[in-house]
């Protein structure tokens, strides 16, 4: 185990300095394409002469902090209003942490061993530039209940929480406060959507509106409380490891806001739909979809196979913008 590998121990080994978070990460490269040297020796039949480029300590210092911005310890301020510097500054123990992250993030970002044989190019792992990712939310990032399939960063993500696990002594007590906000928020959308979709607003109209009226003034109360302006972004420690679990299992949650409000930034239901559109509303509104039926009607749609139903609401999705 390396000296800054999540789960290490703080020893006198120990410098605590970003350049000797570097070196630790060149050596580890280095043995890695050394024993690559070793095997591609062994098994090179026609002595073919394959190139490789050693790592070097300053450019990794560049890729971990530069002064250009675009080191982690930067993109982990701007993108993410974590400043890891500054939390390292109150003890030995936080800078200590602050390196453990930094080698676990860089491992994600930078490193592929295949980037250094210069011929197996074509087989390089993808880099994932997980402080990007972090600061823009979407599905795609996470594995979520809709689908599996079309999450592009789901493991990568999953494996960065499960690493972090290990240095969070209440991980699971924080991962319930927020799947418990979550469930919140949940249903107090489904308590929203019951107007709109049910036939609640047909029964009782009267009682309906002035419901809906009570709602959104709370939602204007609420929104005054939480007015940006003035507000201090940087995130509030609980220490290096702490405060980067809370950002993960948060930003999970967020992908999923993210989306919903993208979403219906997309819908743009005319205020004043034609007749024929509410007659296709009220015929399809009880027939339910299931999760599992989303991602075939991409195929449907391209088949040449029709159905009327589906047709209709292709067609109104398009009029409509839904």
């Amino acid at each position: 185990m390396g000296k800054y590998d999540i789960g290490a121990e703080l020893t006198n080994e120990c410098k605590l300095t970003i350049y000797d978070l570097a070196q630790e990460i060149a050596d580890e490269i280095e043995k890695e394409i050394l024993d690559t040297i070793d095997g591609n020796n062994s098994n090179n039949e026609n002595d073919e002469k394959i190139e490789y480029e050693l790592p070097d300590p300053d450019r990794i210092v560049q890729t971990l902090k530069d002064s250009k911005g675009s080191g982690l310890v930067n993109k982990l301020k701007t993108h993410l209003h974590f400043d890891v510097e500054n939390i390292a500054s109150s003890s030995v123990e936080e800078k200590f942490q602050m390196l453990k992250l930094l080698k676990e993030l860089y491992w994600i970002e930078k490193y592929s061993p295949p980037e250094f044989v210069n011929k197996a190019k074509s087989s390089a792992h993808k880099k994932i530039k997980i402080t990007d990712i972090l600061a823009k939310p979407k599905m795609s990032n996470v594995f979520t209940y809709y689908s599996e399939e079309y999450s592009v960063y789901g493991s990568d993500f999953n494996e960065l929480i499960a690493d972090l696990r290990a240095e969070v002594d209440d991980a699971d007590k924080r991962k319930k406060i927020i799947d418990n906000i979550e469930m919140y928020w949940q249903t107090l959308s489904a308590i929203q959507y019951d107007y709109v979709l049910s036939d609640m607003a047909i029964d009782d109209p009267y009682m309906v509106l002035n419901e809906l009226k009570r709602i959104n003034t709370s939602l204007d109360v609420l929104l005054e409380q939480i007015s940006s302006e003035g507000v201090n972004h940087d995130i509030p420690s609980e220490g290096i490891m702490k405060t980067f679990y809370n950002i993960l299992l948060t930003n999970e949650r967020l992908c999923y806001e993210a989306d919903r409000i993208r979403l219906a930034d997309f819908n743009d239901v005319d205020i004043d739909p034609s007749k024929e559109y509410i007659d296709l509303f009220m015929r399809y509104q009880d027939i339910p979809l299931p999760i599992s039926s989303i991602s075939s009607l991409k195929d449907y749609l391209k088949s040449d196979y029709k159905l009327k139903e589906i047709d209709d609401i292709s067609s109104y999705s398009l009029i409509y913008k839904i």
